[in-house]
């Protein structure tokens, strides 16, 4: 077993609402570091470099592997990144992960060939066994990596989800660009009130069965310790000056007692910041018990996952919700002095023109 390999991650350029340091690479990095590899990060959505400059950088780092995220917007921009690879050096070793290949590896592979290998799923389990044994020379078959032999996808066995969360180092953001998130508009939608903030995971997984969504980090729900959380929110606050957190789980309420144990592991360090839910979070699980809690550590902004103003939808789309419940959670925010906002999608199977109107004005009427 060899060690010590260098290791690129590239984030492709993608113009968002949100510029900030990817959680899953910062992951990946703090695993791989841990390894004694050697890892560097260029964010293009912060850096804007131009190919020829990027091919650049590439050539300098000289990795053993390049490692490229992607979502489905950015899939375009993440297929370049292997194929500018690939064009340094045919040794440079690809690999794509993130949502979208997670669903659509088939398709990448067999229609890109400088992409040797594409990462199914969440990453830190296995990432190191990766690094550390692929060979440029030859395929060979890893947990949770598809890749193509003889015209023929193939896929490696499945690997567990990461069970115990607290035990994952923080994410690596000393490799990222910290101050250019800071100064060029670090924002992850409208109602944030700083610049000078930083996305966190407190939970993974979601048990929801809900149609549209790809559950990328599995269907288990798993928490963080509050103590594992709470001293990572400590640490950024002291290193980075941090004062504004974006919690961008799928349903960090979902479990009330840890979340009221966090609060009160919050208030025993004396912490003081603003925090706020831009992913979403499931009205469902919030009582006023709860949401008092969370008002006490600073959160402002709950933003609900509603997908639809039509109970015929809604229902299509097993989100196991019902309008009328929640109209009252939003009400009951309001009330509570939380700003509110919500996410809406057209286009289920099943849905018609008149169903969309209908949920325009439901947005409109809460």
């Amino acid at each position: 077993m060899t060690s010590g390999k260098t290791v690129l991650f590239i984030k492709p350029y993608f113009e968002d609402i949100s510029i900030m340091p990817s959680l899953g690479i910062g992951y990946l990095a703090s695993v791989l570091r841990q390894g004694n590899h050697n890892v560097y990060i260029i964010d293009n959505s912060l850096e804007k470099l131009s190919y020829d400059s990027m091919r650049k950088h590439i050539e300098s780092i000289s990795p053993d592997v390049v490692g490229i995220t992607s979502s489905t917007p950015m899939i375009y921009e993440s297929i370049a990144m292997a194929r500018l690879s690939k064009e340094v050096s045919s040794d440079i070793v690809t690999l794509i992960g993130g949502c979208h290949p997670s669903v659509q590896y088939e398709e990448i592979l067999q229609e890109n060939h400088f992409v040797d290998y594409v990462y199914i799923g969440e990453g830190e389990e296995c990432i190191s066994d990766f690094v550390e044994n692929v060979e440029p020379s030859r395929k060979m078959s890893f947990n949770n990596v598809a890749y193509m032999e003889n015209g023929a996808v193939v896929m490696g066995d499945p690997a567990p989800y990461t069970s115990k969360s607290d035990n994952l180092q923080f994410p690596a953001f000393d490799l990222f660009n910290m101050e250019g998130y800071f100064q060029k508009g670090n924002k992850f939608g409208f109602s944030q009130r700083t610049l000078r903030s930083l996305p966190i995971m407190a939970t993974r997984g979601c048990p929801s069965k809900c149609t549209f969504c790809q559950r990328f980090l599995g269907n288990r729900f798993r928490y963080r310790s509050p103590d594992n959380l709470v001293s990572e929110i400590k640490f950024l606050m002291k290193r980075y000056g941090i004062c504004d957190f974006n919690i961008i789980d799928d349903n960090y309420t979902f479990f009330k007692k840890n979340v009221i144990q966090t609060v009160e592991e919050i208030h025993s360090k004396g912490l003081q910041m603003k925090i706020r839910f831009p992913n979403g979070v499931r009205e469902d699980f919030l009582d006023e018990e709860l949401l008092d809690a969370l008002k006490s550590i600073g959160v402002y902004d709950l933003d609900f996952g509603f997908e639809s103003g039509s109970q015929k939808v809604l229902d299509i789309m097993k989100k196991g919700k019902k309008l009328t419940e929640m109209s009252e959670k939003v009400v009951l925010c309001k009330r509570l002095g939380f700003k509110t906002s919500a996410t809406f999608l057209f286009g289920t199977p099943g849905e018609t023109i008149e169903d969309m109107e209908e949920t325009v004005r439901y947005a409109l009427s809460i």
